[in-house]
């Protein structure tokens, strides 16, 4: 099974039925699942998609997430440890990016090592393209 890394922009959207792009980010769940094509998340993307459904929707959503993420078959972690971490602030720092937050650069460092990412975030894709 091939996976790819969805970033929060698409989980939030999928888990948030209010999110203006909820039926979009359903059609491409939807049609990846078909392919036969999982998932993996890294815990900032699991922490950015607890917090703000917290904040836009409700707890509710928020264990439904939980629910996914924890017992999909389809979705694996990729766990940031201290040297993870220690290299994704080294690559936020050498980017001096203002418009990409922590969790988009470390998604654009893992895309630099092989990782497929997809997202609705049109800065962080125009950043993922140029893949400095």
């Amino acid at each position: 099974m091939d996976k790819i890394l969805l970033d929060s922009s698409i989980w939030i959207a999928l888990y948030d039925s209010n999110d203006q792009q909820h039926e979009k980010a359903e059609k491409l769940v939807l049609e990846l699942e078909k392919g036969n094509i999982g998932f993996v998340i890294n815990n900032y993307i699991d922490i950015e998609c607890i917090s703000v459904l917290l904040r836009n929707a409700s707890f509710h959503v928020v264990e439904g997430w939980i629910k996914f993420r924890s017992f999909s078959q389809e979705m694996s972690f990729l766990h940031f440890d201290e040297e993870d971490h220690k290299n994704v602030t080294k690559f936020f720092l050498k980017l001096k990016n203002k418009h990409l937050s922590f969790t988009d650069v470390s998604l654009v460092y893992l895309s630099k090592n092989g990782i497929k990412v997809v997202t609705f975030d049109k800065k962080l894709e125009k950043a993922l393209q140029s893949n400095p």
